[in-house]
């Protein structure tokens, strides 16, 4: 499982996520994790330069972020055709069995939560049409990014940094627009638009909560109808384009891409219905990767290549996060 980290992160996140730990070990999982370059804790400074004096400079980013591409992919290359072969991965065995057995190759699954599954989308995309991806889950993802970056709690900091040399909002929103222009080549809205097809697209479940103030469910769901995902008959709230088909059962798999959501009312009533960040921050976006009924749809798609319906009886409607 290739493990894409938050914004700002590290690859460090993956040993310090606990819930990650839990399910590895009691599934046979092993994590593999890299610094995602271009957003990831060393490109900060790089990140802050173009927001306080030169906006230009979104052209690095946006170049570092293809050279993280090129990183993950490598990465993913040697995790499938030569990680298990190493001699600190071999351990000492006894000869039990006399017939030959049959060696079957690991499914190679990418896991991205926030700033990793925003551009875990565009990375499992772009992986396709190779042979190096199996599967992709997102969690609390979304597109595109000019729609993600405004509607977050944290845009509150990033607007006072990009005002330090704008005039008004207007301008910051011409300004986004344009980072925009640069982001399409690395992000889920460029790389799943046409002549992208369903077949180049692996299985994707995508995870997402209602009421969630850092990346917005809106993003998710247009990200979504982009992955063309159905929804699950337990669904809390129907997704304008997205069809209802049914679960995983014992003769059927589900559906190719899934998209589930958590609804929390008393968090989503909350949060502003107009194009402005929210002014406090809510838990729902920390909740959604620890949820245990979220967790046993992420446990069964790995190991079955079944989507189940975590939502059924009504199960995924809560008054409040955590």
């Amino acid at each position: 499982v290739d493990y894409g980290h938050g914004l700002f992160a590290s690859r460090y996140e993956a040993e310090e996520s606990t819930f990650l730990h839990e399910m590895a070990n009691s599934n046979g999982y092993l994590i593999t994790a890299m610094d995602w370059r271009g957003m990831s804790l060393y490109d900060l400074p790089i990140i802050v330069k173009t927001l306080l004096s030169d906006p230009s400079f979104f052209q690095v980013i946006r170049d570092n972020l293809i050279q993280g591409y090129s990183n993950k992919i490598a990465l993913q290359h040697f995790a499938k055709h030569s990680l298990l072969d190493k001699d600190w991965l071999k351990f000492e065995t006894k000869e039990i069995y006399t017939q030959p057995t049959t060696y079957l190759q690991p499914k190679m699954i990418f896991y991205g939560i926030s700033q990793g599954g925003i551009l875990g989308a565009g990375y499992s995309a772009l992986l396709g049409s190779t042979s190096l991806l199996d599967q992709a889950i997102l969690g609390a993802p979304g597109t595109p990014f000019a729609l993600v970056l405004t509607r977050s709690h944290d845009f509150i900091f990033y607007n006072y940094l990009l005002r330090l040399n704008l005039y008004n909002n207007r301008h910051v929103r011409i300004i986004l627009s344009f980072f925009q222009m640069g982001w399409d080549s690395v992000g889920a809205s460029g790389h799943l638009s046409p002549p992208l097809t369903d077949e180049n697209i692996p299985r994707v479940l995508i995870q997402a909560g209602f009421g969630d103030s850092e990346v917005t469910t809106i993003s998710a769901a247009v990200l979504a109808r982009a992955y063309k995902a159905s929804l699950l008959p337990g669904h809390p709230i129907g997704v304008f384009g997205l069809s209802v088909e049914q679960a995983a059962n014992d003769t059927f798999s589900g559906p190719k891409s899934a998209f589930t959501e958590i609804l929390y009312e008393d968090d989503r009533q909350n949060l502003p219905k107009t194009n402005v960040p929210p002014a406090k921050s809510t838990p729902v976006h920390q909740c959604i990767r620890h949820d245990a009924r979220l967790q046993q749809q992420i446990v069964e798609f790995i190991n079955n290549g079944r989507i189940i319906d975590p939502c059924a009886d009504n199960r995924c409607k809560f008054k409040k996060a955590c």
